[in-house]
């Protein structure tokens, strides 16, 4: 597994341990993993549409889907088709809202 990939998965981890132990409710893990595949489709059909010169998704759609919680299958998506990757600007801007959305889960409120 490339080491960039160990992030996503660690965290989709941590979020499938934390809902059973009881510390989130369950639609938590389920949310990231169907928005991680939408992600996914979406970098796909992006990486597509480039190749054969058609309209493409906007890098602020791509990044929308990431914040929304679907940050891990853009970045296996990224990695897996090698899109985007070589771009630093949109790096720099992935990986701060994969970082923002990662902080909005854990700073959420708690119940008591």
């Amino acid at each position: 597994m490339p080491m960039v990939l160990i992030a996503p998965a660690l965290f989709l981890a941590l979020i499938c341990a934390a809902h059973a132990m009881g510390v989130i409710p369950g639609f938590v893990p389920i949310a990231y993993i169907c928005l991680s595949l939408i992600t996914f489709a979406a970098y796909a059909y992006d990486k597509s549409a480039a190749q054969r010169g058609r309209w493409r998704l906007s890098e602020r759609s791509l990044l929308v889907l990431d914040l929304a919680g679907g940050w891990p299958g853009g970045c296996a998506a990224q990695q897996i088709m090698k899109h985007k990757t070589s771009k630093h600007s949109y790096q720099l801007r992935f990986w701060t809202v994969a970082a923002v959305n990662a902080a909005l889960l854990v700073l959420r409120p708690m119940p008591i």
